[in-house]
């Protein structure tokens, strides 16, 4: 999910949808899944995250889409990362 406008942009493997709703208000929704806050503008699916690369605080998604990690989010990322079971 990307923040858009104060709205929200939202990726599934084929198609991309607009929500009225913040990003902070899908957080809020999600909140316990497996959906992570990695900068202001950007909600991810743990599930979908294919290679971390932690020189450069990124990860990948997919195996082609590659997105910065705020650095003040990093240490959480790699901390629920880690927690997160892929097999859910």
């Amino acid at each position: 999910m990307e923040a858009y406008l104060g709205e929200s942009k939202i990726y599934t493997g084929e198609k991309m949808y607009y929500s009225e709703e913040s990003l902070l208000q899908w957080e809020k929704k999600l909140l316990g899944t497996h959906f992570f806050r990695i900068h202001k503008s950007f909600l991810i699916n743990l599930s979908h995250v294919t290679e971390i690369i932690s020189s450069r605080h990124e990860v990948v998604l997919d195996g082609k889409i590659r997105l910065s990690v705020a650095r003040r989010r990093w240490t959480e990322f790699q901390k629920r990362f880690m927690r997160y079971d892929v097999s859910k």
